[in-house]
């Protein structure tokens, strides 16, 4: 008999094989020296750039902003690569790789696949976050100094951090599941936003009493804060100069919690919702006996429902890859998948607008004049879905590929 696996063993298993995965797919797209140089220099120019704006800004004054800089740039690559990159992850997946529908059909826990698959992007910006620290430290003389910093509490910070951002990254995920195409923006739309109000480059007490209260109830700005009072000490300027070290890591734990839960139940409700949204069992063709045989796992007993081997909850390869070929095919669509792809489409414009507007950006996204269009077409019943049957993959788990 073949061995069987506890509900841990699984877990542990899934997220080396997707850590791997994620950490290949990032780094063999070369070889490992322009890798190695690439990792080098990207991050050094990012923290280039706003090093250089703050000395034109400032006259060349050194003051303690520019360590709020220097924290600021060398940790927000985690939440690029965390957040940002899950949703990539699963976009690319879907509409790039078209490799979807054999990963989230496999016997395995799917949202410990993508934990795996952030851990990876969040790993590679390790790097990213010790050269632009080493760089502020020896040439910019930012007081970075070994004897000064609180390690056990920037360490606490730090896996808080990681965890707030992996449960961003889900909630991401969640919205991309409702979206039929155009979904390739809505990561940095989001990653833009977050990046004007978490205090990344700025203090929050800059920013009007409205965005001040909506950053402080988001853990990467608690993060920021906590990661530079463990790493400067009193020698920075402070988002929360009104609470202690202490409280600073408390609310963020308070808060990483209630965002993580959050996070658990929204991408378990956009998990549900995209399968009933999918067409029902009934209306489908019937599963050919070489379906069947292949639908099953290795070490199955021939005779049995293919469907039994995953679960109540979870479809079977036949009935999904049959799904897959319906779902490409012009069927008709419900009012309320339209609905849905058009208010997330709408949402994002809005967001791609703040992003923009805050932050004097000359990137033009293109999408939302077309989203502009939709709201006309509308209206009169010619709705974006109605011209692009083609494009109908609803959602990350009714289209699976």
């Amino acid at each position: 008999m073949k061995p069987r696996y506890s509900a841990l063993a699984i877990w542990l298993r899934t997220l080396k094989v997707a850590y791997w995965l994620g950490w290949q797919i990032e780094s063999n797209w070369t070889d490992p020296l322009l890798f190695f140089i690439y990792s080098i220099a990207r991050p050094l120019g990012g923290a280039l750039i706003l090093v250089f704006m703050y000395f034109v800004v400032s006259r060349g004054r050194q003051a303690e902003m520019l360590g709020f800089f220097v924290v600021g740039t060398a940790f927000w690559p985690f939440v690029i690569a965390g957040m940002m990159g899950m949703a990539w992850g699963i976009i690319s997946d879907r509409e790039h790789w078209k490799t979807l529908r054999y990963v989230y059909t496999s016997p395995i826990p799917y949202w410990v696949y993508l934990v795996g698959r952030s851990l990876a992007q969040a790993t590679s910006a390790t790097a990213a976050m010790a050269i632009t620290l080493l760089f502020g430290r020896w040439i910019l003389h930012v007081p970075l100094h070994v004897g000064s910093m609180n390690i056990p509490y920037a360490t606490i910070a730090l896996a808080l951090g990681i965890t707030s951002i992996v449960a961003l990254g889900f909630i991401v995920v969640s919205a991309a599941m409702g979206i039929s195409g155009e979904a390739w923006r809505m990561p940095e739309g989001v990653g833009a936003a977050l990046y004007l109000v978490c205090g990344a480059i700025f203090p929050v007490t800059v920013l009007p009493g409205a965005l001040q209260n909506i950053a402080q109830t988001i853990p990467l700005t608690w993060w920021l804060e906590a990661m530079r009072r463990g790493l400067l000490g009193n020698n920075v300027t402070h988002s929360f100069p009104w609470a202690g070290d202490g409280q600073v890591l408390a609310i963020f734990a308070v808060v990483t919690a209630v965002w993580t839960g959050a996070a658990a139940f929204i991408f378990s409700y956009a998990e549900r919702r995209a399968r009933v949204l999918a067409p029902h069992r009934d209306s489908l063709p019937e599963v050919s006996p070489q379906w069947q045989m292949q639908s099953r796992p290795p070490g199955s007993v021939p005779g049995t429902p293919a469907s039994s081997h995953y679960g109540p909850d979870r479809p079977s390869i036949a009935h999904t890859s049959h799904f897959l070929v319906t779902a490409t095919s012009p069927v008709p669509i419900p009012a309320i998948r339209r609905d849905l792809d058009f208010c997330s489409r709408l949402i994002y414009g809005i967001l791609d607008h703040i992003s923009r507007y805050g932050a004097k950006s000359a990137q033009n996204y293109g999408w939302r004049q077309a989203c502009d269009g939709d709201l006309q077409a509308e209206g009169d019943g010619r709705g974006p879905m109605a011209h692009r049957d083609r494009h109908l993959e609803g959602s990350c788990i009714t289209s699976l590929s």
